[in-house]
């Protein structure tokens, strides 16, 4: 573990930044609230993405989806969003055994 106190602000705000980004309630909300970013929300309208890394570069600056997601997007990045709560929840197990 690394000491906390020796790290510069940019590196804690980064730090922050990638554990609430893991934090498995942001993502089980994100899971659950991904329904209303479809075509029966936003027909005629539309959703802003963009993509950013854990360091906080933009990967994708934000777009517009026009109408909203489709199922089929909705349910990839549902796919997605269970892999990550698995990997977390996994990882999460292994650093309880480690401080036993």
């Amino acid at each position: 573990m690394r000491n906390f106190l020796k790290m510069s602000n940019t590196e804690l705000r980064k730090r922050i930044i990638t554990l609430e980004a893991q934090d498995v309630a942001r993502l089980d909300a994100a899971y659950r609230h991904l329904c209303k970013c479809g075509k029966e929300y936003y027909m005629g309208s539309g959703v802003v993405l963009s993509l950013t890394t854990l360091e906080g570069d933009n990967i994708i600056d934000p777009f517009m989806v026009a109408d909203g997601f489709t199922d089929l997007t909705i349910q990839t990045l549902k796919t997605e969003i269970r892999k990550t709560v698995s990997y977390r929840l996994s990882h999460l197990n292994e650093e309880l055994k480690n401080e036993k």
